[in-house]
């Protein structure tokens, strides 16, 4: 049989085993660095619960964190590039200042994040602290505890889904692949849970005033839902919503919070 190109460039079996193992091997160590990075982040959610528990107040830690707490995303599983909290407003800047006496810094240009350097070899931990998120106040959430904190509260399996379909849409214009697969994992081990969590997302999503965008998810994840009536500023937003789900348009980004933060534009306005 002649030799051809396709031939040539095969891998001897000893190579082929050599190159499979160093391929395992790095997979392994991404996964620890992952665990250290996300073990670091929590470490620091633990003191910063210390420090609430001595004020007595409440935050909510929602989205990648909150996952891992919950149970429905393993600690070497994904890495978390910081921690969301959503405080009551009244609590903002006492909160504030309990972040600061655990050594972080503020970020120039977030609006409300802050850092805190925990060693040359990992990046910064941070923090972004939230007093609304859309037109979700503290207030509006359904919690839950947790048991590795005390003042550190959790959403309910129904808001944290309606957080993971709202979340990448209106505030980075798109549901990617990432957020697909999140979505999807969650949903499943909640469903397992609680068999009755189609109608709790149904009903928070049209209490929100979301659920042009929850049900848009859900059909992106193959997931059977009950159609739910889809309110009139929401139908404005649709041609833009949809395309949040193909493609990634930029002027999204500017174009959906006016749809989606009226709210929150109305009260800063009238302040």
């Amino acid at each position: 049989m002649p030799k051809t190109k396709f031939a040539k460039n095969k891998l001897s079996p000893q190579k082929s085993k050599l190159g499979f193992g160093y391929m395992i091997e790095m997979a392994q160590e991404d996964r620890y660095k992952i665990k250290i990075r996300n073990v670091l982040i929590l470490s620091e959610l633990k003191k910063l619960d210390e420090l609430l528990f001595k004020k007595n107040m409440d935050v909510i830690l929602f989205k990648g964190a909150s996952l891992i707490l919950k149970g429905y995303l393993g600690l070497d599983e994904r890495e978390m590039s910081d921690a969301d909290l959503i405080v009551k407003e009244k609590d903002f800047l006492a909160v504030e200042e309990g972040i600061k006496l655990l050594g972080f810094k503020k970020i120039t240009k977030g609006r409300h994040s802050y850092y805190k350097i925990v060693g040359e070899k990992f990046a910064p931990v941070i923090l972004d602290i939230h007093t609304y998120f859309s037109n979700f106040k503290f207030e509006d959430f359904n919690c839950e505890e947790t048991k590795e904190y005390r003042k550190i509260k959790l959403l309910a399996d129904s808001d944290t889904l309606i957080i993971l379909a709202v979340h990448p849409i209106i505030k980075h214009g798109f549901f990617s692949e990432k957020d697909k697969k999140d979505f999807i994992s969650v949903y499943s081990k909640a469903k397992i849970n609680n068999q009755g969590i189609d109608l709790e997302i149904l009903n928070r999503a049209r209490q929100y005033g979301v659920s042009l965008i929850v049900s848009l998810a859900l059909k992106k994840c193959g997931i059977d839902f009950k159609k739910t009536k889809i309110g009139f500023k929401e139908r404005l937003s649709y041609p833009f919503i949809k395309m949040c789900f193909y493609k990634h348009f930029e002027l999204n980004e500017y174009i959906l919070p006016f749809f989606y933060e009226f709210n929150k534009i109305k009260e800063k306005l009238s302040s």
